[in-house]
């Protein structure tokens, strides 16, 4: 379900930002107190001119759900929004350019001037066709460098021209590379990354195509690592550094991924098995997607973090002293028989959503199931509750199966004894997403 709606949202985002008017209804106006801007079409030239601050604009995208269909809509308030132009011109004077304010622009070259001091967060997001960035030589607080842009001292790389293509080697000066710094850059075919980078921002190298590695090494003093900071990469086996101290799930997850190995010096993580651990193997962090077979969750697991086997492609799982499974744990896993060991306690939000497995049993250690734990899972046809005394405490939609117009699986749960079948019918009748059912005693 996850994955149709996020695909279907991206599809959506595609059309919205190629369809783009021929030109714009407006040909100039005022962005910010002191300041003006003019579009000279037979230049192709968007000016702005003035003193000081640009205003900070806002984009909102909103998704209605119809069944499983997504329809998206905008809302955008830049005056500048899905315009045409080949070069923008930031007078002397202004000192900011606004947050969204260029957003999906179509534009190639951009003259930033020595007084601006400020550039906010996504106000050259998702232009496509950038070619070269100038910097007044003068300005204190951002420099350029091969048409890519920096702060003054060239430590934080903060965007490479999308339409620049080749291979890239960024400075070894840099110790920061920004969110969605290399966004979209569809023409570069490598990006050598040096060792005194210390963070990777979220969503820094997000593309629409990839750059392949056997194995890809993270630099040797990265400490940070963003949300899907290596998104465009695809590798087979990923070495993380002695210095890594912060990551998500999304930084290093990849379909291709077969195996994670940590530096044993590392003060935060641990590999074994090639599967990504917390330094103490309490917590299981990242499942590699295409490590196949059975697998045992270790004696020393207590928590699997979010996301740890989403989408993996494991035929069977067993957990022994797991206590908690967060939120979309196992969503999408393609195992047919999991074994949730008798330990387990709580049961997150979505933590089996999309699953292929046909039964499940729900030990009787169990105090709570989340909202839409279960949902989606359109193979499943039985659940067993192994309580004899309560029932744990089951949220909203847990067992969501589908939605319209889908036709609902059914679903027959099995429990101990008429107690808690009376109590599991309440629980159904109020609504847990699920309307074709029977309750046995077994």
């Amino acid at each position: 379900m996850k994955k149709l709606i996020s695909i279907t949202l991206a599809i959506s985002l595609f059309l919205v930002a190629f369809a783009i008017p021929a030109s714009a209804k407006e040909k100039s106006g005022k962005c910010g107190d002191n300041l003006t801007w003019k579009l000279d079409e037979a230049t192709s030239t968007l000016t702005v001119s003035g003193t000081g601050e640009m205003y900070d604009y806002t984009y909102k995208c909103t998704t209605t759900m119809y069944g499983d269909l997504v329809e998206s809509k905008e809302e955008f308030d830049s005056p500048f929004k899905y315009l045409r132009y080949k070069n923008l011109v930031i007078d002397e004077g202004v000192t900011s350019v606004g947050r969204y304010a260029f957003f999906r622009d179509e534009v190639e070259n951009i003259y930033l001037p020595s007084t601006l001091t400020k550039i906010g967060k996504y106000a050259f997001y998702m232009i496509n066709n950038i070619e070269k960035i100038s910097v007044d030589e003068n300005n204190k607080y951002f420099s350029t460098v091969d048409d890519v842009l920096f702060n003054k001292k060239q430590t934080k790389l903060i965007l490479f021209p999308a339409a620049k293509s080749g291979e890239y080697s960024i400075p070894n000066t840099v110790t920061v590379i920004s969110s969605n710094a290399f966004y979209n850059c569809s023409k570069l075919t490598n990006v050598i990354l040096p060792d005194s980078i210390k963070k990777i921002g979220d969503n820094a190298f997000s593309m629409y195509y990839s750059i392949n590695f056997d194995t890809f090494k993270l630099p040797k003093n990265l400490e940070t690592l963003g949300k899907n900071a290596l998104g465009t990469f695809k590798y087979k086996k990923i070495i993380i550094n002695e210095n890594l101290k912060s990551l998500d799930y999304s930084s290093i997850d990849d379909s291709e991924l077969e195996t994670i190995k940590v530096d044993k010096n590392n003060k935060h993580f641990s590999s074994k098995g090639g599967v990504l651990f917390n330094k103490k193997q309490t917590s299981l962090i990242l499942y590699p997607k295409k490590k196949t077979g059975k697998y045992t969750v270790p004696k020393t697991v207590k928590t699997i973090k979010n996301h740890a086997f989403n989408g993996s492609y494991l035929k069977k799982i067993k957990l022994i002293n797991v206590k908690t499974i967060e939120k979309s744990a196992f969503s999408g896993m393609k195992a047919q028989k999991i074994d949730l060991g008798k330990k387990l306690k709580t049961i997150k939000d979505n933590a089996f959503s999309s699953s292929n497995f046909k039964s499940i049993t729900i030990p009787k250690s169990v105090k709570t199931i989340g909202k839409e734990a279960f949902s989606a899972c359109y193979f499943l046809k039985k659940v067993q509750f192994s309580a004899t005394k309560k029932l744990p405490k089951i949220k909203a939609r847990a067992f969501l199966t589908s939605r319209p117009p889908l036709t609902q699986n059914k679903i027959t749960f099995i429990v101990k004894n008429e107690k808690i079948k009376k109590s599991l019918l309440k629980k159904l009748e109020k609504g847990l997403g699920i309307k074709k059912y029977t309750v046995k005693v077994k």
